[in-house]
């Protein structure tokens, strides 16, 4: 099968998806604590964009519910959490997940800037060796040749 590049207003509705199904969880009362790029799935027509993998997730319920962690604890993928989760996941409120939203959002720019850069570096040959998918739009994926280094 081809392989689809993701351009830059996929990667916003992406985003927006990811903070429009944060923002229904939250109203929801719960807190997913560990939101980062691999709990992001999307199908490759972008139809369907989900938010996956509420297993450390817990109630924003004032401390009535059963807590996962205790005082001093972080909960969550490193790279991704608040600093104040990191010092006290048993604390956090919705904030912290907008907070790893701001970081997927920086990776995802950063993912997209990259590959525009790679992309728009090709010559017209490499382009046009660029893989094709169904509709015939070209695509940078397995089988182009990377860029030749500059200065050469």
């Amino acid at each position: 099968t081809a392989e689809r590049t993701l351009s830059l207003s996929d990667g916003l509705r992406v985003i927006r998806e990811v903070g429009s199904g944060l923002d229904y969880a939250h109203r929801m009362g719960v807190i997913h604590r560990d939101l980062k790029l691999s709990n992001i799935l999307v199908t490759r027509d972008l139809a369907t964009i989900k938010i996956a993998d509420f297993g450390i997730s817990r109630l924003d319920d004032d401390g009535r519910s059963p807590q996962l962690t205790t005082t001093r604890t972080g909960l969550g993928t490193m790279y991704y959490m608040a600093p104040e989760q990191a010092a006290d996941a048993s604390s956090v409120d919705k904030r912290t997940d907008v907070y790893s939203l701001g970081v997927v959002t920086i990776l995802i720019s950063f993912l997209l800037i990259a590959l525009f850069l790679v992309v728009s570096s090709l010559t017209g040959r490499q382009k046009t060796r660029a893989i094709e998918d169904d509709s015939g739009d070209p695509q940078f994926g397995a089988g182009t040749p990377a860029p030749a280094a500059s200065g050469d």
